[in-house]
């Protein structure tokens, strides 16, 4: 199995880059699955599905074609499924407050859970062997470090800090009840969380195997854009993952003479020399800047086109 982690900063094309991978991986016969873990999901505009707004269409693997399904992690069908009992908890705390129950749900949606959410799909797809290839749209580089960094904090977590914290509250748990304006969480509260990281089991050596994970980074040829790369190149090595790949999207082609362009593709160049120069011997892959629009699967097979 292989799993490929897409990332960089916002807007500069992860999505589409990462579907069009997709994409060629099926056509090439492997069992693929594109998965968005960006809370702000545009997977299935860029397959330009039919689907509403707010469709929760994709929320589960969807299949697009024999070797290709496409998956948006949906943080209210998550909850659901994995986080019934802390979101009841946090909940039912912030009601206390006089927080209305709309926000009260919106509020107990804590930072990390779709993370979480989509590493443990990671895993069960791993277990059953579903998939050959998972490609991961990840969010914008501080979210997608987060996504790689929770698994191991998580683990030290619940390793020193966990069992700890739910036995002194199992002792203390019938006297604050009758003090405390607050109820403690119950003991199934806590059942919950080492539920969820059963699941996570095997996630942060998964990551580290250069065999099976890798990162290729989106970015533009724009010097601030590449700051926020280099950043990121540095922040997954440091984490253990491989980085096998930087992809420079919308670069101007070459049969862009006008003078009109002419700072402008000085300026790339500038910074295509830098990032051939600082990422080496990392292969860099160039895509060029279209200079139609065009959706769904016309546009992903000319991305793929480009890069493969």
């Amino acid at each position: 199995m292989r799993i490929l982690l897409f990332s960089g900063k916002g807007g500069v094309g992860k999505t589409s880059l990462a579907a069009a991978t997709g994409l060629q991986l099926s056509k090439l016969g492997y069992r693929t699955l594109v998965m968005s873990v960006d809370p702000a999901h545009s997977l299935a505009d860029a397959f330009d599905l039919e689907t509403g707004l707010f469709d929760a269409k994709t929320s589960d693997p969807l299949r697009i074609d024999d070797n290709l399904s496409i998956h948006e992690v949906n943080i209210q069908q998550e909850i659901k499924r994995h986080w019934s009992e802390i979101s009841s908890y946090v909940i039912s705390v912030l009601r206390t407050t006089g927080i209305s129950d709309v926000e009260a749900e919106e509020l107990a949606i804590l930072p990390g859970m779709e993370e979480l959410s989509a590493m443990m799909y990671v895993n069960q797809f791993r277990r059953e062997e579903r998939y050959q290839v998972i490609v991961l749209d990840c969010a914008p580089t501080a979210e997608s470090l987060r996504f790689v960094s929770m698994p191991t904090t998580l683990d030290w977590y619940m390793k020193h800090i966990f069992p700890f914290h739910r036995g002194l509250l199992k002792a203390v748990r019938p006297l604050a009840n009758r003090v405390s304006p607050v109820e403690l969480p119950t003991d199934s509260y806590f059942a919950n969380i080492a539920s969820l990281f059963a699941k996570l089991d095997g996630i942060p050596e998964l990551l580290e195997d250069a065999r099976i994970t890798s990162v290729r980074l989106v970015t533009n040829p724009e010097k601030m854009v590449l700051r926020e790369t280099q950043r990121a190149f540095v922040y997954f090595s440091l984490h253990g993952l491989t980085v096998d790949g930087i992809i420079v999207n919308r670069v101007l082609p070459e049969q862009v003479t006008d003078v009109y362009f002419l700072e402008w593709r000085a300026s790339q160049a500038k910074v295509l020399a830098e990032i051939e120069a600082y990422f080496a011997p990392v292969k860099v892959k160039r895509v060029p800047l279209f200079t139609h629009e065009m959706l769904g699967r016309e546009r992903l097979e000319e991305l793929a086109r480009s890069l493969y």
